[in-house]
């Protein structure tokens, strides 16, 4: 009776055991599958208790300001390096409440007050299910006619209307100067980590927003009035009644960042392979699998170079490592460092970001800051293999560059990996954007709660990057189909075979 008792346990403690452990590797599939609690899987719903007496959009501002001033992981670095004050700004804006009388009114201001920050990691936007501002036109017009600033002209680089209007400046659309339409929409979007590439991320995609966000009425009918390389005018008219989905005239191959390509697109080229890398917005084992296919055959060529070209990469997500792999033969000098803001909101929402960290990143040896976490550093494989270890590399960049494209340009110039040739850029500090839902559910904040630095701590947010070989690509390179800045790359392989 007393072996039977026993077994009896024994079977109830193995079902235990046993059910325990798949409820384990149940939750444990649910995290690896979902990401639960290591990114954000939805937006965090803000609320703020005892504050009844006030308006809708008092409430929403309150909370906005406090989001911030408790959990954005840079805002000390940026009162410090931009000169402002928080809770100045914070009452001057809230003074103008009493002129706003409608939701687009609010959506102005709010996105006005956060681009004080010039971060283009963060964005104010409206919440699903709502109205959204600043999106006037379908994408048949937002794409029709692809603008550039080029020597400090607005510039035509493709067209669904004639091949001929490529190198044209465009002076206005519907008789607004197309400066001031940039200048304004400069003050509430600031997609980018300088002055430049702001400019030149409005100038790209979001100038038409103008119309919604600044005119009464939105017209049906886009009048661009332009001015050829002769002084010649002329007027393109958009209707946007009307599909323009016929063929567009891009300008040659000059990557303008026209098309985006998920997937990295490559070729050889007198001996030198050339990889194009449009976005890191994508799963990193995509990505390896095509780069990983893209240098197999390089090798198998046997080139005697190595262009990458970034220029317009927004970046993404931290796949990037796979391509600064693919360049290290020995430790590196110069690590980038990242440590995240421990704030309530934080422990909130990435309890279990730790593990994350622990797969991907190692502990960096530097003293931990108040209210941050531990400094980490990424962890890079050396990759297996000779052959590049002898093969120059060139990566090519522009002003449009940003967030984890920043991060590779860095790796490569610091450590001496590869040459940069280019224009100017800057480095982007910020990331693990969190959004979160004001308490009137209609509009939304996203902001970093990672602040990434060199390895003796100094953010690299907003910090201006200067090539190693400047190259700006000019009006006579569009008229002529001639990409500068490729071409250069070129030349300064061959002249290292």
């Amino acid at each position: 009776m007393v072996h039977k008792m026993k077994k009896g346990k024994h079977k109830i403690v193995k079902s235990f055991v046993l059910l325990f452990t798949m409820i384990l590797i149940g939750v444990i599939g649910y995290i690896g599958i979902t990401k639960q609690w290591i990114i954000q899987v939805k937006p965090y719903q803000l609320t703020m208790q005892n504050v009844e007496k006030q308006g809708e959009y008092e409430r929403d501002f309150e909370c906005l300001y406090k989001e911030l001033k408790q959990n954005y992981s840079l805002l000390s670095y940026k009162e410090e390096t931009l000169h402002f004050n928080f809770d100045e700004l914070y009452q001057e804006y809230k003074n103008r409440l009493d002129q706003v009388d409608n939701d687009k009114a609010f959506y102005l201001l709010c996105s006005e007050y956060i681009s004080h920050l010039k971060d283009g990691h963060m964005s104010f936007k409206q919440y699903e299910g709502t109205q959204r501002y600043g999106h006037p036109y379908t994408d048949d017009i937002v794409d029709a006619v692809a603008i550039r600033e080029i020597d400090s002209k607005n510039i035509i680089v493709g067209n669904c209307i004639d091949a001929k209007y490529n190198g044209y400046e465009v002076k206005s659309i519907n008789g607004i100067a197309f400066d001031t339409i940039v200048d304004a929409m400069m003050k509430v979007y600031y997609n980018s980590c300088f002055e430049l590439g702001a400019r030149q991320s409005i100038i790209a995609h979001h100038y038409l927003a103008y119309f919604d966000l600044f005119c009464e009425n939105i017209p049906n009918k886009l009048i661009y009035h332009l001015e050829g390389p002769k002084r010649e005018q002329d007027d393109i008219v958009l209707d946007s009644q009307k599909n323009y989905t016929k063929e567009v005239y891009y300008t040659s191959d000059i990557n303008f960042g026209i098309t985006c390509s998920e997937q990295p697109c490559y070729d050889v080229m007198d001996q030198i392979g050339y990889i194009r890398i449009d976005t890191f917005d994508v799963p990193k084992n995509k990505l390896i699998k095509t780069y990983e296919k893209a240098l197999k055959t390089f090798e198998e060529k046997q080139v005697n170079g190595l262009i990458i070209d970034v220029r317009n990469n927004g970046g993404g997500n931290e796949c990037f490592r796979t391509v600064v792999e693919s360049m290290i033969h020995k430790p590196l000098t110069a690590p980038i460092i990242y440590h995240y803001k421990q704030s309530m909101r934080f422990k909130e929402i990435y309890p279990l970001r730790f593990l994350w960290d622990q797969l991907c990143s190692e502990k960096f040896n530097k003293e931990q800051e108040t209210a941050y976490s531990e400094w980490r550093t990424w962890k890079m494989k050396e990759k297996k293999g000779d052959y590049f270890k002898n093969v120059p590399i060139v990566v090519l960049v522009n002003e449009s560059i940003f967030s984890s494209t920043g991060s590779l340009v860095y790796y490569c110039k610091q450590n001496g990996l590869a040459t940069i040739i280019g224009s100017n850029y800057a480095y982007s500090g910020g990331g693990l954007a969190t959004k979160c839902i004001l308490p009137s559910k209609k509009f939304m904040i996203s902001y970093g709660m990672q602040e990434i630095c060199t390895e003796s701590g100094i953010p690299l947010e907003n910090q201006a990057g200067e090539p190693d070989v400047q190259v700006t690509l000019t009006r006579e390179d569009i008229l002529n189909h001639h990409d500068a800045q490729l071409e250069a790359a070129k030349k300064y392989l061959w002249r290292l075979m």
